[in-house]
């Protein structure tokens, strides 16, 4: 893992889910890491804009 020193300024957004990250339990971490994949995934059809 790197120090904190090489990690870029993040969004404050981005800094809060990285905290409540390490305050979950494994199994919410996976839950979430899903939910993530999902969402990085556009489905053909159900996002028409």
């Amino acid at each position: 893992m790197s120090s904190p020193a090489a990690i870029p300024k993040m969004s404050s957004e981005k800094q809060e889910l990285l905290d409540a990250f390490d305050e979950m339990t494994p199994e919410q971490r996976r839950a979430i890491l899903e939910v993530g994949k999902g969402l990085a995934q556009p489905k053909p059809g159900k996002l028409a804009g």
